[in-house]
């Protein structure tokens, strides 16, 4: 099954006829497999043509993105996979770990240091032992 869909191009760029970006503002049709590939998770590729994954440490919660500026990051102290669609998909780095907003996973603070909390949210919320 094959659906036209369109795509709302990046500020800065719109697509012409011939699909290449030019300086007006418009939006571009996208032949897409089926109208399903653009989930939540994910955004169409303007320049690539490809749909793809938001990365580790972002999701994105509405249909039809263009840029992977729209995949938003998790908060400070929490990490996600890739792909995930809402907030709640962020999860608390647990204790002894810690990372700033965005991240994909969490650190484990230096050696000589702990924390006992989750979620922390940068190096300096490790204490010394």
């Amino acid at each position: 099954m094959r659906a036209d869909v369109l795509i709302k191009t990046p500020t800065h760029c719109s697509a012409d006829a011939s699909d290449f970006c030019t300086s007006s503002g418009a939006t571009k049709q996208v032949l897409l497999t089926t109208s399903s590939d653009l989930i939540a998770g994910s955004y169409y590729d303007l320049f690539t043509g490809q749909v793809t994954a938001c990365t580790q440490g972002t999701y994105q919660d509405q249909t039809g993105q263009s840029s992977s500026s729209s995949c938003k990051s998790c908060a400070a102290g929490k990490y996600s996979s890739s792909g995930s669609t809402s907030s709640s998909s962020c999860i608390n780095c647990p204790v002894g770990k810690y990372n700033t907003a965005g991240q994909g996973s969490c650190w484990l603070c230096s050696e000589g240091y702990y924390t006992n909390t989750l979620s922390g949210t940068v190096a300096s919320s490790c204490n010394e032992c």
